[in-house]
């Protein structure tokens, strides 16, 4: 059995960094790296918090400070902006059922962005704190 994972190169050159994480889908901008890892590949841990390990969860590398960011939302579908915003559509059903557009159900896709410029901070205390309430969720028709 062999294993997928992500690893990021400076255009620039230098060595490869080789992140730990599985990945199944990567998109990249800039200085930004954002990919999917499947809870099941990744030691079936519960990388969202909703108790399961059948997953795909955003994850967000910045070069600029070498820090790779958790983002703890499942992602459907995904894209890296050129202003470092990751956008992706989230199932509230895969998040735990979660609501996350505040209608009262867990029926939705919804879009959510990640600004990874403001949240990529330089130390996990600050990166935790701001990044659980700095994603913004807008409902899909």
């Amino acid at each position: 059995m062999s294993d997928t994972v992500v690893q990021v190169h400076p255009v620039t050159g230098g060595d490869w960094t080789n992140l730990g994480q599985a990945g199944d889908a990567v998109s990249a901008a800039g200085n930004v790296v954002a990919f999917t890892t499947p809870e099941s590949e990744q030691g079936n841990t519960d990388l969202n918090g909703d108790g399961d390990t059948v997953d795909r969860v955003l994850q967000v590398y910045s070069a600029d400070t070498a820090a790779l960011t958790n983002v703890a939302q499942t992602a459907e579908d995904f894209v890296v902006g050129e202003q470092a915003l990751v956008a992706f559509r989230t199932r509230e059903a895969r998040q735990g059922n979660q609501v996350l557009n505040d209608d009262g159900d867990t029926l939705d896709d919804v879009l959510q962005v990640y600004d990874a410029v403001s949240l990529l901070g330089s130390s996990a205390a600050e990166r935790g704190t701001v990044g659980s309430i700095a994603s913004r969720s807008f409902h899909i028709s």
